[in-house]
């Protein structure tokens, strides 16, 4: 992913040390543990909650009464067309009060985004630029997370760049690329991603997940609703929900991860490199967002994309029990990698004669790199981003021709589960009986 050109950088002093309240800047390597529960939601009876969730309730009832109101005019105007030919002014209005209602609810329309099963392919595609397309906050805001992370008065003292345009946006956060200044011998220039969590998202999100419960006991009281469990289902989605408004979480996540896929070339995860309550730096990775690629399907690459996402997925719940929770194609990252076949006898002669004729470097390089594993360079990408629809497919055939395979690079991993014992074991035993068919 890209964003617009970076900041100007300047030369300053080194950092001073990092704020004890939060943790340091930390070298690569094993991050800390993060907290192994969640901090509780506030109170119900305390009089500030009340005063917050009447607030709410307000703002909620001015944003969605409009909504509702407006729905019977849409759904008269569309009785009878095809998917193909509804009208999707009422969707984008749908998407818009999602994006204004704050975190919970855009987590809504990303979870609708993805169910082609439950509403139309149209409303699907419309409600899919929630999935990293949201309303930003303000760069100013993300500097000021960042130097409070690091206990510097400029972030030009740990970045040489700084991209002021994220370049993704999402429910509880945003992401800003970067480049850090070589406070780290074996992270000189390295191009990162800053995650940082919208501003006041953390109060806003809490109130929402009390409004949740207030209505799960409510729901909980109607004859019967005992068996369906709704009170422990709401815990378990505002345990899920706190743990990705403290990125410490995140990044302990993905080291799993990382430790998990080591040695599966299909797909990867992002390094984080540093990390704190509101801030999160990981390893930067260019790529096709999968949203994309499926919006100008379809490709030749598909069939390979499906048999890397299905075997990934399943080795998280089979093998490892431990898996990403929010899988849209707004999280996954697409790019592409050629490993070459080992070099014959003839042809590691023929690289030793060239060497041995003009043995400088350059050459040397020359003559290894035929035999070099390669990733899809930026150009490439950028032309297909570029690209109109119908230009996709002859692009892409070219790399599937050249030997190119996709590569599949999982983003945000904020919300993981597991499955309990008995339910792994069924789950195994159906995947056996499956197997058999």
């Amino acid at each position: 992913m890209h964003a617009d050109g970076p900041s100007p950088s300047k030369r300053v002093s080194s950092p001073k040390p990092a704020d004890k309240s939060l943790p340091p800047r930390t070298a690569p390597g094993v991050l800390e543990p993060p907290p192994h529960t969640p901090p509780p939601l506030p109170p119900l009876y305390h009089p500030v909650t009340l005063l917050r969730l009447i607030r709410r309730i307000f703002v909620l009832s001015t944003l969605f009464a409009p909504l509702l109101l407006t729905f019977p005019i849409w759904w008269f105007f569309n009785k009878g067309r095809k998917p193909h030919q509804l009208k999707t002014w009422w969707i984008r209005y749908l998407a818009w009060t999602l994006e204004q209602s704050g975190g919970l609810f855009v987590k809504l329309g990303q979870w609708l985004s993805s169910r082609g099963d439950v509403v139309p392919n149209e409303v699907c595609t419309v409600l899919a630029r929630l999935q990293s397309d949201v309303r930003p906050h303000s760069a100013r805001d993300s500097r000021k997370a960042i130097e409070r992370m690091y206990g510097v008065e400029a972030l030009e003292e740990v970045f040489e760049e700084f991209d002021v345009v994220p370049v993704g946006v999402g429910a509880v956060a945003q992401v800003h690329r970067a480049v850090l200044k070589p406070h780290f011998p074996d992270l000189r220039g390295e191009e990162v991603a800053i995650k940082v969590l919208h501003p006041g998202i953390r109060h806003r999100v809490k109130t929402d997940l009390v409004l949740v419960e207030l209505f799960a006991r409510f729901v909980s009281l109607l004859p019967g609703t005992s068996h369906l469990a709704i009170r422990d289902e709401v815990a378990t989605f505002a345990r899920m929900m706190r743990d990705q408004l403290d990125l410490r979480v995140e990044a302990w996540n993905l080291q799993v991860f990382r430790k998990n896929f080591l040695g599966v070339e299909d797909v990867a995860f992002p390094k984080p490199i540093s990390c704190g309550r509101d801030v999160l730096v990981e390893t930067f990775h260019r790529g096709l967002l999968l949203r994309d690629v499926l919006d100008n399907g379809p490709t030749g690459f598909d069939g390979a994309i499906a048999d890397a996402g299905i075997k990934a997925f399943m080795k998280m719940i089979l093998r490892d029990n431990f898996f990403h929770s929010d899988l849209h194609p707004g999280n996954i990252l697409l790019t592409f990698t050629y490993t070459p076949e080992s070099a014959t006898l003839a042809q590691q002669a023929g690289a030793w004669v060239s060497t041995q004729i003009d043995p400088t470097p350059s050459t040397r390089q020359a003559t290894q790199a035929p035999f070099r594993p390669k990733v899809v360079d930026d150009a490439t990408l950028d032309n297909l981003k570029r690209a109109p629809k119908d230009a996709w497919g002859p692009i892409l055939e070219r790399l599937r021709n050249e030997g190119f395979r996709p590569r599949l690079i999982v983003l945000d991993a904020g919300l993981v589960g597991s499955l309990k014992k008995e339910n792994l074991e069924n789950t195994k035993a159906g995947e056996s009986c499956a197997a058999l068919l």
